[in-house]
């Protein structure tokens, strides 16, 4: 059970990383669609804090 956990965690880090490059990404552009991104950016920081507690 443990090593499940582990490896979730594991995954939502990449997640986040690879969420942190594609925010980036996006900010560095003038950006058309900006309140979709800023939900995007809330559903990820929701996530990120859940996960945050897990570990």
């Amino acid at each position: 059970m443990a090593m499940k956990i582990e490896n979730a965690l594991r995954g939502e880090d990449l997640a986040y990383r690879e969420g942190k490059v594609w925010v980036q990404k996006i900010y560095s552009k003038p950006w058309s669609k900006q309140h979709i991104i800023k939900r995007r950016l809330k559903a990820i920081e929701t996530r990120l804090i859940m996960v945050s507690r897990w570990k």
